[in-house]
């Protein structure tokens, strides 16, 4: 990750971005994927 003189935030590269939205991609599945599984427990005990 460069930074740019004077810049607030960094430039990321092509190959960054697509790596944070797989990354976000997979966390998401993942908090619905716990989520369903605690609804399906708190529903049967």
């Amino acid at each position: 990750m460069a930074w740019e003189q004077g810049g607030l935030f960094p430039k990321a590269s092509e190959q960054e971005i697509q790596r944070t939205k797989f990354l976000l991609g997979k966390y998401t599945s993942m908090i619905v994927c716990l989520t369903v599984l605690f609804v399906e427990r708190s529903m049967t005990g």
